[in-house]
């Protein structure tokens, strides 16, 4: 019974079944670990790859590494000044978060809208092209407004578009450059509506404009803004007087149109009566001349003539002046039919001219008084 009891030699057992649960552990994980491998190379891969980035064309781009300017592999395609890419193509940089890939459209008008001085609309409002409804009252705390120089309220909607002149500049140096520039459009809106009165602002139009442009442009400039504004660069999308009291400007232009006609008909006549003046004192400082003219001639024509007789007269005074004498009585007479002629006598005596001047004289019996 003992011996059938007694413990087998541990020297004769099989191999334990620990040993081959170890065994197979070790095969599992050693094909385990060549997955996880084949799955760490495909993600490299992959994470590699994922920086490759094309750009389009009219496009440029710029690559921060962990916020500094980097230059990517640019396959033969030189980047630009300052790190700039501009060429399109195929680029390949470190992917997110080590890289950073910044993209802007190059040689497009970029644009940005002024509301700050127009009423607050909702999104579907602006889509349709709508305005809110008008209130009995304006409400500063919702609608946009600006103040004109005669402490009037008008509402202008603009727009600014403008191109980027340096790619580096604009995207590092501000952390929002186009909140920038709306924020120079914004101070230009207010600035030129300051500088006209409510009247003015609404019918000058395109001198407001003007304004906010010029003060754009001196915005930009001082700023340091890597933006180019063009001429026309602004947009006046709306500018209008504050609609509860529309009718009330409405007066008050009428009134100045009024004025303006009122104005431009006595300047009208005004001219007209300055070119008649004009005129009639350029006719009689004409016909003076000529008169003046003529009577020069006539007299330097009269003394030529007396200067022509004078040897004559030098010569036989007496019958220089009997000669003169006929031909001046021909010429006087010559469209008479009766003619007398008195000669003077040789001693100079008178002559007696007795005329006929009728029949006898009546009687005085005959003659009766007219009544």
């Amino acid at each position: 019974m003992s011996e059938l009891q007694s413990p087998i030699p541990a020297a004769d057992l099989p191999a334990s079944h620990g040993e081959a649960g170890a065994h197979a552990m070790a095969e599992a994980l050693r094909g385990s670990f060549v997955f996880i491998k084949a799955v760490m190379v495909v993600l490299l891969l992959v994470f590699i790859f994922s920086g490759f980035f094309t750009l389009k064309p009219q496009e440029q781009a710029v690559v921060l590494r962990f916020g500094k300017l980097s230059r990517p592999i640019t396959f033969g395609k030189p980047a630009g000044a300052g790190g700039v890419l501009q060429q399109p193509g195929l680029y390949l940089a470190w992917p997110s978060p080590i890289d950073e890939v910044k993209r802007i459209a190059a040689g497009r008008l970029q644009s940005v809208d002024s509301t700050a001085g127009w009423y607050a609309v909702t999104a579907a409002q602006e889509a349709a092209g709508q305005e809110p409804p008008a209130g009995l009252t304006l409400s500063p705390a919702r609608d946009g407004y600006t103040i004109t120089a005669d402490e009037n309220i008008i509402h202008i909607r603009a727009k600014l578009e403008y191109e980027v002149s340096d790619l580096w500049t604009y995207d590092s140096s501000f952390e929002n450059a186009k909140a920038v520039a709306l924020s120079a459009l914004n101070n230009a809106i207010f600035y030129a509506s300051a500088r006209f009165t409510a009247a003015e602002a609404v019918s000058k139009q395109a001198e407001v404009r003007g304004t906010i442009e010029d003060r754009v442009r001196q915005l930009v400039q001082s700023h340091g803004l890597p933006i180019i504004v063009a001429q026309n660069a602004i947009t006046l999308n709306k500018l209008k007087e504050p609609r509860q009291v529309a009718d009330v400007f409405q007066q008050a232009r009428s009134a100045e149109q009024q004025k303006n006609t009122a104005i431009n008909d006595a300047r009208n006549f005004k001219l007209a009566v300055e070119s008649r003046r004009q005129g009639d004192y350029e006719a009689v400082i004409n016909a003076g001349e000529s008169e003046a003219r003529r009577l020069v001639l006539t007299a330097q024509a009269d003394a030529k003539a007396f200067l022509a007789q004078l040897p004559a007269f030098e010569k036989d005074a007496e019958l220089f002046k009997q000669r003169r004498l006929t031909e001046t009585i021909a010429r006087v007479l010559t469209n008479k039919n009766e003619k007398w002629f008195l000669p003077e006598r040789a001693g100079g005596q008178p002559r007696q001219l007795r005329l006929l001047l009728g029949p006898e004289p009546l009687e005085a019996k005959d003659f009766q008084p007219q009544p």
